[in-house]
């Protein structure tokens, strides 16, 4: 049976710096320790510690009779939220003095019971958010004879590189969880592509309007968008109601509401009743991952046109492909 113990839990986060330090550094912020954890001889991780918890407070796991069941995990996560606020308070100033990032997103938690018997009643111990990167990830079967086709065709794309590199950068700013800045670079692919070179919001909204192919990327993104499990599955229920709400009910809303967001975060004031802060970036993300959607659809629209005509074809076939050991590579063009 489960009684209350009293038990800590630590909560790490990984930081960046330039600052030299040698040993642990410890100290007491009301019910909360601190500690500055140094690797190799540089600042490395900001860790947290609170007490008084229950064994409750770790979590649980729950174990079906039946041996296919698959069990059920309850992870905790006490204090995590007002730690966070916390850290995202002094974690701007701390740049001032050589600390450059701290990640908020994917802490490791560790939860210690006070004597042996008590973490005899422990469900849990600790656990730590996990995110492998694609480059790390098992390597799945792709178009090599687009990647060369894009290579070959190479200054058929200048004009249109501006565009694909937002997106790029854009992708790699979703990888890093930088939802904000993921936005702007895909508002700016968009822009570029199908604004006209307006930059007022009514002329801007009107271009976007008028233009079938964004009205089309914009439907064909809401498509994908659904059936993204990457991503669909792993928003909050807010979330989903948020994308219904402003992204789903028609293109030309969808593509107003970008344009209010973007405009909404193109300023910043102390005196604004409603503002934005940098260091809630996940408050985005359901803006960026649309967005990321309508950005490779309408890339795909004409980019991909270009490597299939008739000229770009021809090159790409007189374009003689072999293995690093002299084989030649014969592409299935049905």
């Amino acid at each position: 049976s489960w009684r209350a113990v009293s038990m800590l839990c630590r909560y790490t986060f990984s930081l960046e710096s330039n600052v030299k330090l040698d040993h642990t550094l410890v100290f007491q912020i009301g019910d909360r320790q601190f500690e500055l954890v140094p690797e190799d001889g540089r600042l490395a991780a900001l860790a947290v510690e609170i007490s008084g918890l229950s064994t409750s407070d770790a979590g649980s796991v729950d174990i079906p009779d039946s041996r296919n069941a698959t069990p059920h995990i309850k992870v905790c996560a006490p204090a995590l939220d007002e730690i966070k606020a916390q850290i995202h308070a002094f974690r701007g100033a701390l740049a001032m003095w050589g600390v450059f990032a701290i990640d908020t997103e994917l802490p490791k938690s560790k939860f210690v019971a006070e004597t042996d018997a008590e973490r005899d009643q422990m469900a849990l111990f600790g656990f730590e958010p996990g995110f492998v990167p694609p480059h790390e990830q098992e390597p799945k079967e792709g178009p090599l004879d687009l990647i060369i086709r894009t290579i070959v065709s190479s200054d058929r794309f200048v004009e249109l590189a501006i565009p694909f590199e937002f997106y790029r950068r854009g992708r790699q700013d979703v990888l890093k969880r930088q939802y904000i800045e993921a936005f702007y670079d895909f508002f700016f692919c968009v822009e570029f592509l199908f604004a006209d070179g307006k930059y007022k919001k009514k002329s801007v909204e009107q271009s976007f309007h008028d233009s079938a192919e964004l009205m089309r990327a914009i439907r064909e993104a809401v498509r994908h968008f659904r059936s993204d499990r990457r991503v669909f599955t792993n928003l909050s229920k807010s979330e989903h109601q948020y994308f219904s709400r402003h992204y789903s009910q028609s293109a030309e809303e969808a593509a107003s509401h970008v344009i209010d967001v973007r405009g909404f975060l193109h300023h910043q004031s102390g005196r604004r009743p409603e503002n934005w802060d940098p260091s809630t970036q996940v408050t985005y993300r359901v803006h960026a991952h649309f967005l990321e959607w309508v950005c490779l659809v309408a890339l795909q629209q004409v980019g991909t046109p270009i490597l299939f005509e008739e000229g770009e074809v021809q090159r790409f076939q007189q374009t003689t492909v072999s293995t690093s050991d002299g084989r030649r590579v014969n592409w299935d063009m049905g």
